[in-house]
């Protein structure tokens, strides 16, 4: 299987007629896990990131470009991860520390193995 290029690729190929109905819950759970990541990004961004001198509506405009950049992000880094956990075939199943210390790849793990399992099929 060839590697996604971006995000709106993976979403193409689970979009695609034939797939689209069997990786319905997939697709809806991984855009979830997006926007939580997403705002992960944001409070961990916006942590270190005030300036006392700007205006509530420069606030606004920077929180609404700062959100779309870690929506990027948070696509981005799972469609790595996901490419990652496809690269040589099913992908292995993952140990209790993985699932306690990483935020993201049990999601990416899940979403990989249902891509696996579909294009197997």
């Amino acid at each position: 299987m060839e590697p996604f290029k971006n995000y709106e690729d993976l979403l193409g190929w689970m979009n695609k007629r034939g797939r689209k109905s069997g990786l319905a819950m997939t697709r809806e759970y991984l855009e979830a896990e997006v926007e939580k990541e997403a705002q992960v990004l944001v409070r961990i961004a916006t942590r270190t990131a005030v300036d006392p001198r700007s205006t509530p509506m420069e606030d606004m405009r920077k929180d609404v470009q700062l959100y779309e950049e870690c929506l990027a992000d948070a696509r981005e880094h799972y469609v790595e991860e996901i490419n990652e956990m496809l690269a040589n075939g099913d992908p292995e199943p993952l140990n209790h520390w993985t699932m306690m210390t990483y935020r993201r790849k049990p999601v990416a793990w899940a979403v990989a193995k249902a891509i696996y399992d579909q294009h197997s099929e």
